[in-house]
């Protein structure tokens, strides 16, 4: 039990958000991003089955029947669709904000070699790169790499960075017992 100023007792509290101000702007190493790119891989491939049940529905609707799942495409134009849902997902992500989902939970951003935002070039130049090497040749190269730049963050010129956008403050805040406020002593 930890004691407050005026002497009473307080229940301990969880440290939900440890202080990582020290990492912040410094690259990523292999398991945060490993953890990232797997939450993302998760919604990549969660999402195909959504988007294939949207088009089964247009289909139904078109034909004025009931949606078949999955739905009548050729081979090729489900792939094409998987690959272009996967290639809008990163490219789209790196370029708008930097953040993949998996990328927000984990608290990095792909930035520029300079730190500045990723144009839609170097996002496509990274997600092709990460494509070729099959989304894993890359990850390993950063196990090795010392600089820890993964072999698409080369050929892009980008790097992972860890830029938590959610400040240990604001999530103590939130998390904070019912009737505390902002100026309670740290316990």
């Amino acid at each position: 039990m930890n004691t407050t100023a005026a002497g009473t007792a307080s229940r301990p509290t969880l440290d939900f958000a440890p202080d990582v101000d020290h990492l912040q702007g410094r690259r990523a190493g292999f398991v945060s991003r490993a953890v990232a790119f797997s939450i993302d891989g998760l919604i990549v491939i969660g999402g195909v089955p959504v988007i294939m049940f949207g088009i089964a529905v247009v289909q139904g609707l078109l034909e004025f029947e009931a949606p078949m799942y999955p739905p009548d495409l050729p081979d090729w134009l489900t792939g094409l669709i998987s690959g272009l849902w996967s290639f809008w997902y990163f490219v789209g992500l790196w370029f708008a904000t930097g953040r993949t989902v998996g990328a927000v939970v984990m608290g990095l951003r792909v930035v520029g070699r300079s730190k500045e935002h990723v144009g839609i070039v170097a996002a496509t130049i990274r997600w092709w790169v990460m494509f070729a090497t099959l989304f894993l040749i890359g990850e390993a190269w950063l196990i090795l790499s010392k600089s820890r730049l993964a072999i698409h963050d080369r050929a892009a010129g980008t790097q992972v960075i860890y830029d938590s956008a959610v400040k240990r403050r604001e999530v103590q805040v939130a998390l904070a017992p019912e009737g505390a406020t902002d100026t309670d002593p740290p316990r």
